[in-house]
């Protein structure tokens, strides 16, 4: 009987999951029927593609669209591009092309001066596989594409595919290529109707003003941006115009897609067509902050930049002490005959354009860590990661860090903040940049090296040598974790590392790949590693020395010389007492081998006698 009452329970469970599984599926084929269902004729309706690497053309006022016809119940849209590489278009993959009738690979026609395409459709309001060929390689390349049924059925998909990621935690938190942690809606926010943006100026760089220079046209030593969404490639600054002592700069977006620009209480229209390009008034050798308004999107929106321009005549002799071009002239000539960075007798470090010159913070031991001191309390750690260690990197010079790549149309590709910072890792030589909470830096720094803010006082550390560093330094209280003896060092538990508001990792060197896997979760989620060499090094001294870095960390400089010490008072204890060990345990096996020949020596002994006797 109780058998049969469980096996009649299975099937009515089983009947109620069948059941329910039916109405959502009736339910959601109703929703997408409704949204599908249109009459034979044409309409313009929005389309979307994956908008990396090819982009629809925006229908003033009505964003991206695509002409959908309908005909006997079967549907095809056409589009048009932004860009003229392609030249033919599959709906499906790419893999499929070759086995595909020619009657499938759709070719353009040229309308308004635009590459238009027309394709089968055989589903709205969700993503096709869409595969275009490139002239210029002749390669197929794979895509998607969004045909919607409606305005109403983009926005509901939108809105569905928002919640969803905000629902992961372990998204990316910061996507900016800025690095100082706004994310793309809260810069946005209020730019629709803000008429003016004030011009930021960094206090680190008191500089000789624009108003000292003779008027005409100068090419800047250095430009430099941060900001955004991560959708920009680059903002380039070609040349700085000084007029009745004001300066203008030059610039260019890697988008074509920006019609205006706000900077210093007026606004700018757009002057050029491949790339979108600004005259705007700026300060030199200061941050000035910036709002661009891209089409790019279904509605014009406003994104906020900051913008780092620097001219070497403008900072002459200033309080930073900046040096003036024929000086850094010389100083890279000097740089650029000893290549050798990991050396313990090469004292010299790249000057960071803002930041003045940096001063050398003495390490007498150690070798695979340098730190360097500038205004303001910044400093500058350089952790050498392949020097008697089975990394490969390679050293990179910064334009190829920063080295802007192509797509298959030849149109530059952004990369996202995460992106910059994991590349950044895959040096020779790791630079990080310790900045105090609330000071104000020059944009774009985040692309030369890893930012982390001092004092980081919420560490996730798998690090053994970490927790007594800080438990000398009196920081103890900032470990949030020590992962190193209860966890899998390869496999944190970064649900727990989020939810602690972890703003900095320590790990030990691991293998490579194994390496790269952590960097680059942590650079997704906008975590700073810092890669502990301290157990590599070879002295004690060394090892110990390392309580130097450890207070740069969470501000306790003046604990890093009794820190020093401690350390290396407790190493000599740790290596006294493990030689005491070692003696001892020599001690006892010798004396075992001693009683073992002797019994030996005894028993062979003990033979021949008996032997003997027979």
């Amino acid at each position: 009987m109780k058998k049969k009452m469980t096996a009649v329970f299975a099937v009515f469970l089983t009947l109620i999951l069948t059941i329910s599984q039916a109405v959502s599926v009736f339910a959601e084929t109703a929703d997408q029927q409704a949204d599908d269902a249109f009459a034979d004729g044409t309409y313009t309706i929005p389309a979307e593609t994956d908008q990396r690497m090819f982009y629809i053309v925006s229908d003033e006022g009505r964003g991206r669209t695509a002409v959908l016809t309908v005909k006997d119940g079967q549907m095809t849209a056409a589009f048009s591009l932004t860009g003229t590489g392609y030249d033919k278009a599959y709906m499906g993959k790419v893999e499929d092309v070759t086995d595909a009738d020619a009657s499938q690979i759709s070719g353009y026609t040229v309308q308004n001066g635009y590459y238009t395409y027309t394709v089968s459709v055989s589903a709205l309001d969700r993503k096709l596989e869409i595969a275009m060929h490139a002239v210029k390689s002749g390669k197929w390349f794979q895509h998607t594409i969004i045909f919607y049924s409606s305005k109403e059925a983009k926005e509901r998909i939108e809105k569905k595919q928002n919640q969803n990621q905000e629902q992961k935690p372990d998204s990316d938190k910061n996507t900016n290529n800025s690095g100082n942690g706004k994310s793309d809606s809260d810069s946005n926010k209020n730019k629709e109707n803000k008429n003016n943006s004030e011009n930021k100026t960094s206090d680190k760089n008191n500089t000789k003003t624009q108003s000292d220079l003779t008027d005409g046209t100068y090419t800047p030593d250095q430009f430099s941006w941060s900001g955004g969404s991560g959708r920009l490639a680059y903002i380039a600054c070609d040349k700085i115009t000084v007029k009745k002592g004001k300066a203008y700069a030059t610039i260019r977006f890697s988008s074509s897609s920006y019609d205006k620009v706000q900077a210093g209480g007026s606004t700018y229209a757009n002057t050029g067509s491949a790339e979108s390009t600004f005259t705007i008034p700026v300060t030199l050798n200061a941050n000035n902050t910036i709002s661009a308004r891209t089409v790019a999107m279904s509605a014009p929106h406003w994104v906020e930049y900051t913008i780092y321009p620097y001219l070497a005549e403008a900072g002459k002799e200033n309080e930073s002490g900046t040096k003036t071009s024929a000086q850094k002239t010389e100083r890279q000539n000097t740089k650029d005959k000893d290549k050798n960075k990991g050396s313990k007798d090469n004292k010299e470090v790249s000057e960071i354009i803002g930041l003045g010159e940096a001063e050398e913070i003495p390490m007498k031991y150690a070798e695979y860590c340098r730190l360097y001191r500038y205004a303001g309390g910044i400093k500058l750690l350089q952790i050498d990661l392949t020097t008697d260690s089975s990394l490969s990197y390679e050293e990179k010079a910064m334009e190829a860090q920063t080295e802007v790549e192509y797509d298959e149309e030849g149109r530059p590709i952004a990369k996202s903040q995460s992106e910059i910072t994991q590349a950044l890792y895959q040096n020779s030589t790791v630079s990080y940049l310790l900045v105090p909470k609330g000071t104000e830096i020059p944009a774009g720094l985040d692309k030369e090296m890893i930012l982390i803010s001092i004092p980081a006082d919420k560490t996730w550390s798998a690090s053994r040598a970490a927790g007594r560093f800080m438990q000398a330094l009196g920081c103890e209280a900032m470990l949030t974790t020590d992962a190193s003896e209860s966890e899998n060092p390869a496999a944190p538990d970064f649900k727990s590392i989020v939810q602690d508001e972890n703003n900095l990792a320590i790990l030990p060197l691991q293998p490579q790949t194994q390496l790269e896997t952590l960097e680059k979760r942590f650079a997704t989620l906008n975590i700073p590693v810092l890669l502990d060499r301290s157990a590599d090094e070879k002295t004690l001294q060394a090892k110990a020395e390392w309580a130097k870095v450890y207070a740069a960390l969470y501000g306790a400089d003046e604990q890093a010389e009794a820190a020093f010490t401690a350390m290396q008072d407790e190493a000599f204890r740790d290596k006294n007492h493990n030689e005491e060990n070692h003696a001892d345990a020599f001690l006892y096996a010798a004396i075992a081998i001693t009683v073992l020949l002797f019994t030996a020596a005894a028993g062979i002994v003990i033979k021949k006698k008996q032997t003997k006797k027979r």
